[in-house]
Formats: structure tokens, sequence, C-alpha cells
């Protein structure tokens, strides 16, 4: 019996080691391909935020794009907290002229057919133009100041608001949210 427990025990032990082993592996070799492809991902959201040949890379997560010598905008990359799904991680695009140029979603754990709403495209159109700061409107007929909340999704929205006004926040710190 206890030779029997023994060799079970072994055996468990085995095919854990051996699925660990091969886990690490894997991870080990696709992890650059991985970090490309997301370096990747996220300087075609830029250029589709805000329409620049060139992003310069001004530390904590702030892109300033260039075009022909002009400056075109700012790309902040942003990880709010939404009460409901945790972390998402997001690109906020901003116009030279200090308003929204729109917002991509990296990545979030939201609700399908909900909060994962705020990655379609026409809900970050709806948001050009808008101003800092941004707060969230549930009546509709919002302001250059409010963004109207995703029908069932009121938290994902707040923290895409909160997002928003943290990438405001970053580049005043910077010192280019009033030049």
């Amino acid at each position: 019996m206890v030779k029997k427990m023994i060799r079970l025990g072994g055996t468990l032990f085995l095919i854990a080691f051996i699925t660990t082993a091969l886990l690490a592996y894997v991870n080990y070799k696709t992890k650059d391909i991985i970090e490309v492809n997301t370096i990747a991902s996220e300087n075609s959201a830029r250029a589709e935020l805000v329409k620049a040949d060139n992003f310069e890379d001004l530390g904590d997560g702030v892109f300033q794009g260039i075009k022909n010598g002009e400056l075109q905008g700012y790309c902040v990359n942003v990880t709010p907290v939404s009460k409901y799904g945790g972390e998402i991680k997001m690109i906020v695009g901003i116009n030279a002229d200090k308003t929204l140029a729109g917002i991509k979603i990296i990545s979030h754990s939201e609700t399908p057919g909900l909060g994962a709403n705020a990655t379609k495209p026409e809900f970050s159109e709806s948001l050009k133009g808008k101003k800092y700061p941004v707060k969230v409107n549930k009546n509709g007929n919002s302001n250059e100041n409010q963004i109207d909340a995703i029908s069932g999704a009121t938290l994902t929205s707040t923290a895409v608001a909160d997002g928003i006004n943290m990438a405001f926040e970053k580049l005043d710190s910077l010192g280019k949210g009033n030049e």
C-alpha cells in the first residue's frame, strides 16, 4: 500500500515537473515574439489615434507624434482599474490642441456585450473632441467634457473616463498639458 502511494506520488510529481518544464520552455521561446507583437500593436494604435509618422518616447508612457516636423499630438499609455473587470490597458490619443483624439483598448477583462463594447471603434469615435476633465454622463446629450456611458457598463465607462483623465494629467506632469 505504501509502495503504491509512493509510486503514485512519484508519477504525479514527474508529470507536474515535465509539464512545468515544457511551459517554462515555451514561455522562454515566445517571450521575445510576444514583446515584438505588443510593440507593433501599440505603434499601430498610436498611428491610428494621432496621424503621425514618428513617435518620440517622452517617458512615463507618453509618446509625442510628429508629422512633417509638426506636432500632431500625444499618445499616452494608461491602465485605469474598472471596479468590475479589473485593469484596462489603453492608449489615449490627445490632439495638439489638447482635445481627445480617441482611445484604443489594448487589453481588458470586461464582460462581452457590455463593458467590452468600449473596444468598439464607434465608442472611440464618440470621444473625439472631448476636453479635460472628462466625466461620465448617464443621461445622453453629453457636452464637451462628458462621455456617454456605455449601456449596462457604467463602471467600464467610468474606468475609461479615469484613464482619459490620467492621460491628460501625465501630459500636464511633463509640462505638455497647457502649452
